[in-house]
């Protein structure tokens, strides 16, 4: 039988095996909700080698009268008459009506639609035997098809599974290759009714172990064997603790709610859902498990150092174990275990064969603990070299073959991942999910970088999910962050990987993450290392994420632009990582006056000019100080002594660390999707204008909004007055400034706040300090993507897509996109939006602000009794919470 995949639910995709008539590659078949999985998958299995034997005659006009499937067995499951059909019409008036939707669909912006190519969905339904339904379909021509002996396809066609002597022999199967996995892939790719990933746990089937052998039985809640279930959750858990140790474990009965001990106690079944949960659970991997692991790494080395350097490697494990004090209970959390110095280290089932991809020997794996640290005792690992930790991160992160087996059978393959929730309910808080969606963008993240996938991956996806995990130690703190990503390849293939610094929502909408760089020795170029990222959330309208309410007031605010009164509320608490990578303007201008000193009028100006911007800095940071230091500084002035001011002025930045020497040569990224876009724009341009802070030196700060509205017009023109009254500076420096924005066609989210940032009523060259991009795509009706195919407008994404097959690009110079912005009605530029209705900027700006008028203040009233917020928030409502390093 051709592939046969299960998608959702009830739905399954038929993979055609070879060509057909119209070249359909691929068919989704929807089935009713019958009485157990089994008899789905029955029916389901059928159909498909219905069309098997029927492949070379397929096209969209028999699939359009449709089949009508005669099984005549009393015996099967799936007795009856059914039909298989594109639709209740017949094939024609289909196709009609379809024409006629879709182009009203074309015409309207906001639902412009790609249809998916080579696909067609087909409804399996139980017929009525009535007169009238036998003479409809008799009308509409549907080929007649019985099956007297259809194939039935039972439980025990999974078999069994041998179950291995000891789950310490790591080599007897691949990471996510263990017997409860394969099972529970196959079962949710058959027989198992829930598919989709919730919160609850569900199932009709569980796991049984006979004669030392794996298998799987029909769920029968009446009758509840406690002893076969807790030897089956007892050799499982063994299994987890072998394979991924105490503290994952620990994670996953605190974020992902699989309480094993709970279990225990009350001989609940081991469920294929559990298994899936638990294969995601493991993967969230995050910078306090590298660093545990780099502190294991270089503990062992007072341990190793006792065995014989022939001894092989397998058989040190055990000998270790044996040493180590006795074992807490099994599910206790890994903070309550106190450590030791005198306690020999353990390393998971995972690391230790990975470890073995090195090693085979005690001489082996002391070499390699010897190259690996280099003499230094305390070093971090961020610290090592690009090498050294690319091999000890690929101890703990899975690749993506691993990535595949570990999603259970679950997979999501006939969607792109959503920024919310792809699949199940959007409005249920589901950690595990989040997580699930997001290792499905992992391997995208790790392409080849392009400038395009890695930003609008981490804006349309990243950005939206709950990164935030309950901390099994909460003494620290409630929540924990600290996720690694993968980041993109860089030339000569080498690996990056970024983790959540920071998580910052300021109460009023503004919610964002920080990335940054694991390895600090990864670099562009010999001089700068990988960007810091600071990525903003969209609106939410899912009631299980954090003030999400917030987010759709910041879109009606009535008295500026979309999110505007967010500027500053939060900017105390990411003061710290933001100016280690910046300057003040008046350290420039110092910088840049001595770059000039022979030049003794530019030289005195710039001095001149960096004592006025000083001022201004002390007002906003050392208000306490500034009387102190402009009183000595003006002796300088009037004496006009320029040299002595220089010197003055650069002690002060040594006080303050703000020389050049002190600063991260890091790009900087503000990047969002929809309203994070539009943040993106305000807060680069709060940073840049009203703090008075520019790139280091030979750096770029690069502003990417995907789809998002304007920010006021007197903060665009006060961003371009800035950059050109500084460019001269600016240019000397190697400062850039980047500014992207990316609209999509018929998408009228852009048309809201005044102007864009960088867009300019006039013609002035600002290439000198700006790189200005913006354009305007179209999907094709050719598209393959599924990033165009699946997503509606205003969510698609491009990154992943290829030119000209799946899209179009209108490029849009700076004028051009200020005559989008400040237009009454759009005239040569309908066509490249791809506006028919909205055709006025400023109108559709003056409506939301009025919807907004109406609407904001008593919305505001009742945000309180509707929203989650996150705990421990300060008195302004702000919420901040960083990764702290523990080496």
């Amino acid at each position: 039988m051709s592939s046969l995949y299960r998608l959702e639910d009830s739905v399954w995709a038929y993979r055609c095996a070879h060509n057909t008539l119209d070249g359909i590659e691929e068919i989704r078949m929807t089935v009713p909700a019958l009485d157990d999985g089994e008899s789905r998958y029955t029916l389901v299995a059928n159909v498909a080698r219905l069309f098997d034997e029927t492949i070379q005659q397929l096209n969209h006009e028999s699939l359009g009268k449709g089949w009508i499937l005669n099984v005549t067995d009393p015996e099967s499951s799936i007795f009856g008459r059914w039909a298989i059909t594109t639709g209740a019409q017949s094939y024609r008036i289909t196709q009609l009506v379809k024409s006629i939707g879709y182009r009203i669909k074309q015409f309207i912006p906001f639902s412009y639609a790609v249809p998916a190519r080579h696909i067609v969905e087909v409804g399996i339904s139980a017929m009525s035997d009535c007169m009238f339904s036998r003479l409809y379909w008799k009308i509409v021509g549907a080929a007649q098809r019985s099956l007297p002996a259809p194939v039935e396809k039972r439980i025990q066609d999974l078999g069994s599974l041998p179950l291995p002597f000891s789950w310490h022999d790591t080599s007897a199967f691949d990471l996510f290759e263990d017997p409860f996995t394969k099972l529970a892939s196959v079962v949710h790719q058959t027989f198992e009714g829930p598919f989709v990933m919730e919160t609850g746990h569900r199932g009709d089937y569980h796991f049984c172990i006979q004669d030392g052998l794996l298998g799987l039985k029909k769920l029968e809640p009446d009758l509840l064997c406690m002893d076969e279930n807790t030897s089956v959750l007892r050799v499982y858990a063994a299994y987890l603790m072998a394979e991924f140790g105490p503290a994952i474990v620990s994670q996953l009965q605190e974020s992902y709610g699989i309480d094993l001990n709970k279990m225990l106690e009350l001989g609940e079944p081991l469920l294929p859902d559990h298994v899936a949960k638990c294969n995601i659970g493991v993967n969230d991997i995050g910078m306090g498990d590298l660093e545990r692991l780099w502190s294991e790494l270089h503990r062992m080395g007072e341990f190793i150092q006792e065995f014989d350097p022939l001894t092989p490697l397998d058989e040190v494990w055990p000998q270790l174990e044996r040493r180590r004090l006795p074992s807490p209970p099994m599910f206790v959390s890994q903070t309550k275990v106190r450590s030791s110095s005198r306690i020999p280290p353990m390393f998971s089932g995972r690391v230790r064969r990975r470890l073995k991809e090195h090693c085979q020997t005690v001489g082996q794996f002391w070499d390699f603990l010897h190259w690996l640290f280099d003499g230094d005792p305390c070093g971090s690992v961020r610290e090592a070299s690009v090498d050294k930790f690319n091999t000890v991160i690929a101890l703990l992160m899975s690749t993506d073959a691993q990535l595949h087996r570990a999603f259970t059978g679950r997979e999501i393959e006939h969607l792109a991942i959503s920024g919310f929730q792809t699949i199940g309910n959007q409005n249920a808080e589901n950690p595990c999910r989040d997580l699930f969606e997001l290792l499905h963008i992992f391997p995208q993240l790790r392409k080849q970088n392009d400038g395009e996938k890695f930003p609008e991956l981490l804006s349309h996806v990243f950005s939206k999910k709950n990164l935030f995990r309950k901390n099994p130690d909460h003494r620290k703190s409630f929540l924990s962050i600290g996720m690694i990503i993968p980041g993109p390849t860089m030339t000569g293939g080498v690996k990056t990987y970024f983790f959540t610094k920071s998580l910052i929502d300021d109460g009023r909408g503004c919610f964002s993450y920080s990335l940054e760089p694991i390895c600090v020795n990864a670099r562009l170029s010999e001089n700068k290392l990988l960007p810091w990222l600071k990525v903003f959330r969209s609106t939410n309208s899912n009631s299980n994420a954090p003030h999400w309410f917030g987010s759709i007031l910041a879109d009606l605010n009535p008295l500026g632009a979309p999110g505007e009164y967010s500027i500053g509320l939060a900017s105390k608490y990411e003061r710290e990582e933001f100016e280690m990578r910046t300057i003040p303007l008046w350290v420039a201008h110092l910088v840049y006056a001595g770059k000039n000193k022979e030049n003794g009028d530019l030289f005195a100006r710039e001095l001149l000019e960096s004592y006025e911007q000083l001022k201004i800095y002390l007002d906003m940071v050392r208000p306490s100080k500034k009387i102190e230091i402009t009183l000595k500084l003006e002796e300088c002035l009037k004496a006009e002594n320029w040299k002595f001011l220089r010197k003055k002025l650069t002690l002060l930045a040594d006080e303050f660390r703000e020389q050049v020497g002190e600063k991260l040569p890091q790009d900087i990224y503000f990047v969002g999707h929809s309203l994070g876009g539009g943040f993106a724009q305000l807060i680069m341009w709060y940073d840049l204008v009203y703090q008075k802070r520019l790139p280091a030196p030979g750096c770029t700060w690069h502003c990417i909004d995907f789809n998002g509205p304007a920010i006021n017009e007197s903060q665009s023109a006060s961003f371009l007055e800035f950059g050109r009254v500084h460019k001269e500076l600016m240019a000397c420096l190697g400062m850039r400034i980047e500014i992207k924005h990316q609209f999509e066609f018929g998408d009228f989210v852009p048309e809201g706040g005044q102007v864009h940032v960088a867009a300019s009523p006039d013609d002035v060259d600002d290439s000198g300090w700006l790189n200005f991009v913006s354009y305007v795509f179209k999907p094709k009706p050719t598209a393959k993507a599924l990033g165009i195919t699946t997503l509606t407008t205003h969510g698609r994404r491009i990154g992943m897509a290829e030119i000209g097959r799946d899209y179009s690009v209108e490029t849009l110079t700076q004028k051009q996109l200020y005559r989008f912005d400040r237009s009454w009605l759009l005239r040569d530029l309908r066509d490249k939006f791809g506006y028919r209705f909205l055709v006025s900027p400023k109108i559709s700006e003056m409506f939301r602000r009025t919807i907004g008028g109406m609407l904001y203040y008593p919305m505001r009233m009742i945000r309180p009794f509707i929203e989650y917020r996150l705990p421990g928030a300060d008195e302004n409502g702000v919420f901040a919470i960083s990764y702290i390093h523990t080496n």
